[in-house]
């Protein structure tokens, strides 16, 4: 199997999922336990963080067409 970024997003994609899912699963059980509570935000987390780089992330100008930052006052 060839490890290219496709396949690692795939991987961690799948782990995100089966760690939400037994988070979600552990915290209905005993949400007292600190492992459940870390699962649940942790997978919230990662799943914030995809559905922002691949749906919401719109693709600015280069630093170049921006002039290279915010102007400095002298």
């Amino acid at each position: 199997m060839k490890w290219s970024f496709r396949n690692l997003l795939a991987i961690s994609s799948v782990a995100a999922i089966f760690a939400t899912v037994w988070g979600i699963g552990a915290g209905l059980l005993n949400f007292a336990s600190e492992l459940a509570q870390g699962m649940i935000i942790g997978g919230v987390m990662q799943w914030g963080a995809w559905i922002y780089m691949f749906y919401y992330r719109k693709k600015g100008p280069s630093e170049e067409e921006s002039g290279g930052g915010a102007p400095v006052k002298a």
